[in-house]
């Protein structure tokens, strides 16, 4: 299976690290969980935008 390797400083390590604690995931579960989750949002911001733009004229004459 693929792997990535990140680098972070100190401070941001010790941040991730207690994020993934008070989600009760380790650091490999958490980072993976956060990157896919980040991935994913832009992805579903991209088809709303999209959708929107195709539904522009029927959303408008359904406000009238």
């Amino acid at each position: 299976m693929p792997g990535l390797s990140i680098t972070f400083s100190d401070e941001e390590l010790e941040r991730v690290r207690e994020a993934a604690g008070r989600d009760g995931l380790s650091l490999k579960a958490y980072a993976h969980k956060v990157v896919v989750a980040a991935a994913s949002s832009d992805r579903i911001a991209d088809i709303a935008a999209s959708v929107a733009a195709r539904s522009k004229e029927l959303n408008e004459r359904l406000a009238r």
